[in-house]
This record gives structure tokens, C-alpha cells and sequence, in this order.
């Protein structure tokens, strides 16, 4: 159903879905660029933005959430730990959780936009970046073996590493 002048429904769903890509793509490319930008430095860079962000933490959740960031290697590094094996082995592995997991937690501890962390990791296509993230959050939903590996790779990534 859902035939008409715009075509079939899978059209007009398509085309909408699309349309919402475009506008998350527009907001990302001038909302996170201060966060990317941060996150895409080294871990020693992090650390000197991170030493002259003042204020009250408790009131200013970007504050905060600068304080929060990590390097997109650092969370691969995560992942492999928990893991046992590099990211090389895994990352193109059909139907592996890790390259999703990595992108999952990428996404909210990096600052990275979708299209940035796509390039992180080789060149994914925007929508697959999304659909990769969205099947993460889908699996953690259905499967609670993955919240432990999950766990650790957060717990990982709070240790202060120097």
C-alpha cells in the first residue's frame, strides 16, 4: 500500500529517509565541528584543551562532555582489548559486532560527526556508518552478552591513560 502520485510507499519512504539523512548531515557539518575537531587530535592535544577548560563542571554539560572525549584510536584500542584480537581482523568480519561497536561507542565518546567517523575507518559510506550504529543499539537491545563487552570497553575508556 501507500501508492499514489509520489509512487510506492517504499518510494516515498526512501525519499523521506533521505531527506532526514541530508538534515542530520547539515547539522553535523556545523554543530559538531568544534568536538570533531578536538577529537581528531592527538591524546596529548586532548590533554592540554582539556587542562584549560574552566568552570563548574557540575553546571556546564559541555564542559563536561570536552572533558569526556577520546581519541577514535583509543576507542579501537578498547575494543581489540576486549576482543583479543586487532581490529585489522575484525573490522571487515561479516556480521562481527566489533567495527559496529567501535562506531557505537566512536560516535559518543569521540565527537566525531558520521561522515567523519566513515573516514575513520576506511571510507564506510555515510549510511552505513548510520545503519552500522542504529544495528549496534538494535543488538545490545536483543543480545545481553553484549552489555558486558560493553561495559569494559567504557570502563577502559574512563581510566585516565597517559
Amino acid at each position: 500500500g501507500g501508492g499514489g502520485k509520489g509512487g510506492t510507499g517504499a518510494e516515498s519512504y526512501r525519499k523521506m529517509a533521505e531527506g532526514w539523512i541530508r538534515q542530520e548531515e547539515e547539522v553535523e557539518r556545523y554543530w559538531d565541528r568544534l568536538k570533531a575537531g578536538m577529537a581528531i587530535g592527538s591524546t596529548a592535544f586532548l590533554e592540554r584543551v582539556r587542562a584549560r577548560v574552566k568552570g563548574d563542571k557540575r553546571e556546564q554539560k559541555e564542559i563536561r562532555q570536552w572533558k569526556r572525549l577520546v581519541p577514535f584510536e583509543r576507542v579501537v584500542k578498547a575494543v581489540e582489548r576486549e576482543k583479543g584480537e586487532s581490529w585489522g581482523r575484525f573490522c571487515d568480519r561479516q556480521g562481527d559486532w566489533g567495527r559496529d561497536m567501535v562506531l557505537w561507542v566512536a560516535r559518543k565518546r569521540c565527537g566525531l560527526t558520521v561522515r567523519e567517523l566513515g573516514k575513520a575507518v576506511g571510507g564506510m559510506e555515510y549510511f552505513a556508518v548510520s545503519k552500522a550504529i542504529t544495528r549496534m543499539s538494535e543488538r545490545m537491545k536483543k543480545h545481553k552478552s553484549l552489555r558486558s563487552p560493553l561495559r569494559h570497553v567504557e570502563n577502559d575508556l574512563s581510566n585516565v591513560q597517559t
